[in-house]
């Protein structure tokens, strides 16, 4: 969003070939909803956004805790202000907001599922997930739920949630932690990166790309390593070739 004229420029052009060559499309966003502005907002909806993810861990308090701004500043009511005035458009989309949560975040989720539930409308969906540690410097200095206990916490998220008359975002394999994927282990599922090469993930540069980038768009179709997309996609990884 901070570079919001190169996605005008990029959506602009796309639009103009899709309907061009007959191509159904849509568009979808994740953003931390403090720079969709009103202008924004409407020329998005305008031009076929209809999904987006806005993340909201918590109510006020946790939320600004775990996500202020780099100077520190809360951000609750900035994305809270944006996502009410997206509310009062007409057009049909959806919001899923993610919550990312640990023991401190879980005691003050009904806070948020009261402010949806009074504030917002069916468009707007709840997705729970974990806070994790995902190799950062600061990994040591982050609470985190018991892997046992993490999938019996967004349970219980999920039956307060849908108690509370919000609809959760779910993934019915939660109730079944084997089943848990994610979308890169799906074999369809690509990325296609800034510098246009073929991904699976859609992290993108520093050290992930040495794994991550399994291809590239070659004379109008996927060239992609079968190597690499397999240690995505096969139970065994590479191995699974042999």
């Amino acid at each position: 969003m901070i570079s919001f004229q190169t996605i005008r420029m990029v959506t602009d052009e796309l639009n103009a070939f899709f309907r061009k060559n007959g191509v159904r499309y849509h568009y979808g966003m994740t953003t931390n909803g403090s720079l969709l502005e009103c202008d924004k907002i409407e020329y998005l909806l305008s031009n076929k956004f209809d999904f987006f993810q806005i993340t909201l861990d918590g109510g006020p308090k946790t939320h600004n805790k775990y996500r202020p701004f780099l100077n520190n500043t809360p951000s609750w009511n900035v994305i809270t202000k944006n996502l009410l005035y997206m509310r009062e458009q007409k057009e049909i989309f959806k919001v899923q907001i993610r919550v990312n949560y640990n023991a401190e975040t879980f005691e003050d989720l009904d806070t948020l599922i009261d402010f949806i539930f009074h504030n917002l409308d069916e468009r707007f969906t709840i997705f729970y997930h974990g806070i994790g540690k995902w190799g950062g410097k600061n990994d040591c200095n982050i609470d985190t739920f018991d892997n046992n206990m993490e999938v019996i916490a967004r349970l219980m998220l999920i039956e307060s949630t849908i108690e509370k008359q919000v609809n959760p975002e779910m993934n019915f394999s939660c109730y079944n932690p084997k089943r848990h994927m994610c979308y890169a282990g799906s074999p369809y599922h690509f990325t296609i990166g800034s510098d246009g090469k073929l991904r699976k993930c859609s992290e993108e540069g520093g050290e992930s790309d040495t794994f991550n980038i399994v291809g590239t768009i070659e004379n109008g179709r996927f060239e992609y390593n079968i190597s690499k997309w397999s240690a995505f996609v096969l139970p065994g990884g590479a191995a699974g070739l042999e």
